[in-house]
């Protein structure tokens, strides 16, 4: 990962192991949607995102992002994703409190990271950050559980 900045080293020490572990995992994740949002249109983002969120965030069927999620958020990181460096550009770590993620058939019991990525060169601003939920106790990858500050 290039371009870390001493927050990013700084967070990683003190996560130890696993936030670095974390990291390479979520990096991939994050690659692959910040590349569905600034190479195809609207739609067929909306649909290619799908397995990279987290449940839920997906309606009832899980093959397409929920109503909310679509009109807000997704449509926000649609909007401003070419704004941000690819492949991403991770300027700080911070793992949340966060012991589980979704309400009733969508719960999942894990942990979550913020990752905030760096603004494209040129472009004025902060970064922005995306979270990331780990699912505990499952080797499956980590799935997107907040993309709307992008």
């Amino acid at each position: 990962m290039k371009h870390m900045g001493i927050l990013w080293v700084l967070s990683m020490m003190v996560q130890g192991g696993e936030g670095s572990l974390y990291t390479q995992q979520a990096e991939k994740v994050m690659n692959r949607f910040l590349s569905l949002l600034q190479h195809d249109s609207y739609e067929i983002s909306a649909r290619k995102v799908v397995p990279l969120m987290h449940r839920s965030l997906l309606d009832r069927s899980g093959k397409r992002l929920d109503d909310d999620t679509l009109r807000f958020s997704f449509k926000k990181a649609h909007q401003n994703a070419q704004h941000y460096a690819y492949p991403v550009q991770i300027t700080r770590v911070q793992k949340l409190r966060t012991t589980g993620v979704g309400h009733g058939r969508t719960y999942q019991k894990g942990v979550e990271y913020k990752y905030w990525i760096r603004k494209r060169k040129g472009e004025i601003g902060m970064p922005a950050p995306l979270v990331l939920f780990f699912p505990r106790g499952e080797a499956v990858q980590p799935k997107l559980s907040y993309v709307g500050s992008l």
